[in-house]
C-alpha cells in the first residue's frame, strides 16, 4: 500500500509505478486504488486482481527457486593445475559426462596454492604431502620420476652408463619445485653422478613447457610418469636409464567434508577415484615395460 516502497522493490522510479497503475486501470476500465493524499487503498476490483496475481507470482518464485537450487546442487567444480587438467581431468570428464548427463562439470585451471572454493561443491586436485588443514584429502597418485628425453638426442650416444650419458647431454629443469627430486643436483648427489651436481641446467618455470622443450630435443628432463606416459607410448620421449625415484609427494583430491552430503558430488568423486586407479595401473605397466627403456 505504498507506491514508493513498491518502486524500491522493483528498482524503478515512483512515477513509473504510478504511470503503470494508471495504464492498467485504463485497460481494465475500473479503479484499482483509492488515493487519499499519500495513502492508497485497494478497491474491490483491486483486491480481486491482487488475490489472483499474488498466487501466480508466488508459484513463479517457487518454481525459479527450485530450478536454481536443483541446478546448483548438480554443478561440480574441478580445480587443478593446467597440466593435470589436460592429461587426466579432461579425458576423465568426457566419460563422466556420458555417465551423469545431468551433472554440470566446471573445470577451473589454477595454481597449486590457489584457495579452494567453499561456496559450491568443489574438488581440487593439488600436489603436496596430503596435509591441507581443515580439508579432507585423498591420495590420487604418487609420482615416479626418471630421466627422459627425445630419442634423437641420443643418436650419437653409444653407452648406457649414466655418468657418461649425463656428461654429454644437456639438462632442463623446473626451478623451485615442491619436490626436491625435480632438481638434477639431488639426483647427482644421490646416485654419485658428478656431472649432475656441477652442470648448470636450462631452467623453465612451467612443467608443461619443460616437457615440450624436452620433446623437441632441447635436453633431458626429470619425467613424472603420470605426465609423460602418453609421450612414452607414442615414442616422442624415452627413458634413458633405469634410474628411478619414488616421490614422497603426490596429487590429492582435496575438498570440504560437508559436500559429501551432495549426491552429485559423491558420484563425481567416486568416478574420479576409479579413473585414478586405472591411471595408476597403466603407469605401473609402463614402468615395467622394458621396451620403453632406451638401449644404445
Amino acid at each position: 500500500m505504498n507506491f514508493s516502497k513498491a518502486a524500491d522493490e522493483l528498482n524503478v522510479s515512483q512515477p513509473a509505478i504510478s504511470r503503470q497503475i494508471r495504464n492498467l486501470e485504463a485497460h481494465i476500465g475500473r479503479p484499482l486504488f483509492i488515493r487519499r493524499g499519500n495513502k492508497v487503498q485497494l478497491t474491490e476490483q483491486g483486491r480481486i486482481l491482487f488475490e489472483a496475481t499474488s498466487g501466480s507470482f508466488q508459484q513463479i518464485i517457487a518454481a525459479v527457486d527450485q530450478i536454481v537450487e536443483g541446478t546448483r546442487d548438480k554443478v561440480i567444480k574441478l580445480q587443478s593445475q593446467p597440466i593435470l587438467i589436460s592429461t587426466f581431468l579432461i579425458p576423465a570428464v568426457i566419460e563422466l559426462q556420458r555417465a551423469f548427463p545431468d551433472v554440470l562439470i566446471d573445470i577451473q585451471a589454477s595454481d597449486n596454492n590457489a584457495a579452494i572454493d567453499n561456496e559450491r561443491p568443489t574438488i581440487a586436485i593439488l600436489y603436496g604431502d596430503g596435509n591441507w588443514p581443515g580439508m579432507k584429502s585423498e591420495l590420487l597418485f604418487r609420482d615416479v620420476y626418471f630421466p627422459t628425453c627425445h630419442p634423437l638426442l641420443l643418436k650419437e650416444i653409444r653407452s648406457a652408463d649414466p655418468a657418461e650419458l649425463f656428461s654429454r647431454l644437456p639438462l632442463v629443469q623446473i626451478p623451485n619445485f615442491i619436490d626436491p627430486w625435480m632438481e638434477w643436483r639431488k639426483w647427482g648427489e644421490h646416485f654419485g653422478i658428478d656431472s649432475l651436481t656441477t652442470k648448470r641446467p636450462q631452467f623453465i618455470n612451467d612443467y608443461e613447457m619443460l616437457l615440450r622443450a624436452c620433446r623437441s630435443g632441447q635436453g633431458v628432463a626429470v619425467g613424472a610418469i603420470h605426465f609423460v606416459r602418453e609421450a612414452l607410448a607414442e615414442g616422442s620421449l624415452v627413458r634413458i636409464t633405469e634410474l628411478t625415484v619414488n616421490s614422497n609427494f603426490g596429487f590429492h583430491f582435496v575438498y570440504d567434508r560437508t559436500w559429501l552430503e551432495n549426491r552429485a558430488f559423491v558420484d563425481v568423486l567416486s568416478w574420479l577415484r576409479d579413473c585414478a586407479e586405472d591411471t595408476r595401473q597403466q603407469c605401473q605397466a609402463m614402468l615395467e615395460n622394458k621396451e620403453l627403456l632406451w638401449r644404445p
